[in-house]
């Protein structure tokens, strides 16, 4: 389940935000992942991380662990590119999914909705904090983030909303089709 939704976060995002989002999983955690050895990265960013940590950096490490669902790995990569950069819409992302897909929704929620604050007409963020959201049955407000990227442009946000309402309801809302 925990990869379903790691896939289906990222299945309606551009080109941009994939290649984002598997640099991502390229970078180390934070320096206590580094001293782990099973934490272990390329050695070409482990150097360049010694020589030079960047957030850029600890993302692309993040990102290198978590596309082998090493989330244990990621999140201290992610955690180290926020603390270098507490300003990076795309640190606070990398993060929140980590934590999403690691089973950690509340903490999830907290990394989307400053990623959200920073940079508010993402429609991958908002996907994601509806989902996030979605997962501590705080349904109402993930109504609101999916029905905010459908005004974006997603078209598939009403879908969710009615998801969200069929579930809660048992039967199929007005204006969602179906049975």
């Amino acid at each position: 389940m925990v990869s379903n939704q790691f896939v289906f976060l990222t299945r309606k995002v551009s080109p941009a935000c994939l290649f984002a989002l598997t640099i991502l999983c390229f970078l180390p955690g934070t320096v206590r992942a580094q001293e782990t050895s099973s934490c272990k990265g390329p050695a070409s960013l482990e150097q360049a991380l010694a020589s030079h940590p960047t957030a850029g950096a600890y993302n692309a490490l993040g990102a290198f662990f978590a596309t082998k669902h090493r989330f244990s790995c990621a999140i201290p990569a992610f955690e180290s590119a926020v603390r270098l950069d507490q300003k990076s819409s795309e640190s606070h992302y990398n993060l929140g999914i980590a934590l999403l897909a690691s089973g950690n929704p509340q903490r999830a929620v907290q990394e989307l909705q400053t990623a959200s604050g920073l940079k508010p007409n993402s429609i991958q963020i908002l996907l994601a904090l509806g989902s996030a959201l979605s997962d501590l049955n705080r349904n109402d407000e993930a109504i609101e983030k999916y029905r905010a990227a459908d005004a974006l442009g997603d078209g598939d946000g009403a879908k969710r909303v009615c998801e969200i309402l069929r579930k809660n309801e048992g039967k199929v809302p007005e204006g969602c089709g179906g049975k």
